[in-house]
């Protein structure tokens, strides 16, 4: 998928949005992303680490 193109689903359909922060050891955030993928196109295996 190009940049730019449209995602293709209508407005109540599923998405999943990820959003993410990078920071630098002083806590000031120095990138930040939005990402909106298709629900029925995505699919996530999440691991988390504390």
């Amino acid at each position: 998928m190009s940049i730019g193109r449209p995602l293709q689903f209508n407005i109540g359909d599923p998405c999943f949005v990820l959003d993410t922060c990078a920071y630098l050891q002083d806590g000031s955030i120095i990138e930040f992303s939005k990402t909106i993928y298709r629900g029925d196109l995505a699919h996530f295996v999440i691991e988390r680490n504390y």
